[in-house]
């Protein structure tokens, strides 16, 4: 299976929407908490608090996501990439209990089995976030472990001073780490025949997502791609590295990198020039697997990093400009809820705010820019699987360009242009690409405006903060093809 024809949209199942018209104090009188839960309205903002900031609950659920399976449809997306759903007593729920189960506070399995039902009968790949990393010390396998030094559990975690010193993600006593160097974690949890790699690809996800792939290492991520594949050869296995992500291109299908993130938003802030830009991103490009590149998500925001918006200090033209780059860079575009109606939010917990749902309140602008350019990528095959030309060499002028083409359908390409500098630019670029016709037209995807290619090259108009994406116009001559016999 290919990813590289999704939009993809991230949830963090407990602020997208609760179901069935309940609320959070319905649900807090029916017992799906930890005591120590702070309810919350959906209203609200969360609270900064070292204490509380991870068992705050609003009271998102699967059956609140499966309601709003034709909103996401509408937006232009077809892949929902769920963060954790495992028994847990955070919101977060990175931090598992159980790995073959889904918390009763978002609707439990049965929810779970519903939700990929629906979303496969409306076309929508589902995305499971599993972290294999570490557990929550509250995980039986560590309580286990603590209890009884000749416990076989003990090997499964690394302790450096038995039972209260061990190693933890990020030195975190609350995460305990997995001892991957035990042969016997490796078949419980991932090579087994009843592993959690085996329990969730039979149970008919589309694809998983690797929290911390970087922490579990390129070998141990090939196990796991491997493990998955000989269950269901079509199922997608993600990574999320956090650093430049070649060397983990050769053991998963995709990588989820903030490489182009913080190239991107680098570029927007003045912090390196165009050119910069262009060699950061060609770099990239010329070390990955290009199979892997076209198959990784392009995000701009998440739960772990600051809403774009946010990012940009809410300028609207920059955000649009971070977009387009979104989606028509080689990767999967990746939405986190919310993003589509302007929401804000800077780092953890405010960038998981509740989704806003109330209509008035959206910014419609944005939403449509949203829309237009899932329709672009999904209708355009060059910016799914084309090859990627920069244009930096050529022009350092405050302009980021490039090009996507098709090597197999050469008609089929696209030249984008951003402006994002507060000045006019007025310049001729010289593209080394065959089939810029002598007097094509081309056509900005963006609006109605058309231009003609020259001898290889084309003039270029851009006032102050605009962006234009230039196609092929399949009208440049009556009863004439340029590509007629191409």
């Amino acid at each position: 299976m290919s990813f590289k024809n999704c939009v993809i949209y991230q949830i963090f199942p407990e602020r997208f929407h609760i179901g069935n018209g309940l609320t959070i104090e319905d649900k807090i009188k029916n017992n799906l908490y930890p005591e120590y839960a702070v309810a919350k309205k959906w209203d609200e903002l969360p609270e900064i608090s070292m204490t509380t900031q991870g068992f705050q609950f609003f009271g998102g659920d699967i059956d609140g996501i499966i309601e709003k399976l034709d909103y996401i449809k509408e937006i232009g997306a077809n892949c929902v990439y769920l963060t954790p759903v495992f028994p847990s007593n955070s919101n977060h729920k990175y931090d598992a209990i159980s790995y073959t189960d889904v918390d009763k506070a978002f609707g439990g399995m049965s929810s779970f089995d519903r939700l990929i039902t629906k979303a496969h009968e409306c076309g929508i790949k589902i995305c499971m976030d599993i972290a294999l990393n570490h557990v929550s010390k509250n995980h039986p396998y560590f309580q286990q472990a603590i209890a009884d030094p000749h416990s076989k559990y003990r090997d499964y975690f690394v302790f450096t001073d038995y039972p209260t010193v061990y190693n933890g993600w990020w030195g975190s006593t609350y995460l305990p780490e997995l001892n991957y160097k035990n042969p016997e974690v490796i078949i419980d949890l991932i090579t087994g025949e009843h592993s959690i790699i085996d329990f969730w690809v039979r149970k008919g996800i589309d694809a998983i997502r690797l929290d911390c792939a970087n922490d579990l290492g390129p070998k141990l991520c090939n196990i796991i791609r491997d493990k998955a594949k000989s269950i269901n050869p079509d199922v997608m296995v993600f990574g999320e590295v956090f650093n430049y992500s070649a060397k983990w291109h050769d053991c998963l299908d995709g990588l989820q990198s903030y490489f182009y993130t913080s190239s991107i938003f680098s570029t927007l802030e003045g912090a390196i020039t165009t050119r910069q830009f262009g060699k950061n991103i060609s770099k990239l490009i010329s070390e990955a697997n290009e199979e892997v590149l076209l198959n990784s998500f392009n995000i701009l925001s998440s739960h772990d990093y600051k809403r774009a918006l946010t990012n940009l200090n809410g300028e609207i033209k920059k955000y649009f400009m971070a977009l387009i780059m979104q989606f028509t860079l080689p990767g999967i575009p990746k939405i986190y809820y919310g993003e589509e109606v302007g929401m804000t939010g800077g780092n953890d917990p405010m960038n998981r705010a509740p989704m806003v749902w109330d209509e008035s309140k959206w910014n419609n602008e944005i939403i449509s820019f949203y829309k237009t350019l899932s329709h672009i990528r999904q209708t355009k095959k060059e910016f799914q699987t084309g090859k990627f030309m920069d244009f930096s060499e050529w022009m350092d002028n405050g302009v980021i360009g490039y090009m996507r083409y098709c090597e197999d359908d050469p008609k089929e390409y696209s030249i984008v242009l951003l402006n994002i500098e507060n000045t006019d630019k007025n310049f001729r670029l010289f593209i080394p690409y065959s089939y810029i016709f002598c007097q094509l037209d081309l056509k900005n995807l963006l609006s109605d405006e058309i231009i003609k290619a020259e001898i290889s090259y084309i003039d270029v108009s851009l006032t102050a903060m605009e962006y234009k994406i230039y196609t092929p116009h399949n009208r440049s001559k009556s009863n004439y093809s340029f590509f007629k016999r191409i």
